[in-house]
């Protein structure tokens, strides 16, 4: 294991093979195994196998890829994964990586 990141309810973990396994509460979807079910055990996320990060809000998953994207799922109740656009479905979105996001550029 080379991490583990907490959300609101739920927890996550990067493994060395970089691959993600989520457990805990699963609202819309933010496990990222293709369903809504609670899960007290680790399940694997979807489509995940190149990741180099993963960071949990309280209710959504972003993982940065190798690829230099992000993939985010979550409900979506405050729009933070869909880009403003609030939409109570879970949606899987790609956002490309800037590598100074966060930093002053003043």
């Amino acid at each position: 294991m080379t991490m583990i990141s907490a959300g609101g309810l739920f927890n996550c973990a990067l493994l060395k093979e970089k691959t993600v396994f989520c457990w805990g509460f699963n609202v819309g979807g933010i496990l990222g195994n293709g369903s809504n079910i609670n899960s007290r055990v680790p399940v694997q996320v979807d489509g995940v196998s190149q990741a180099r990060d993963v960071a949990l809000g309280f209710e959504h998953t972003c993982v940065l890829l190798s690829t230099e994207t992000v993939l985010c799922r979550g409900p979506h109740f405050g729009g933070e994964e869909d880009l403003g656009k609030l939409v109570p479905t879970p949606k899987e979105i790609i956002i490309p990586f800037v590598e100074d996001c966060g930093k002053e550029v003043f």
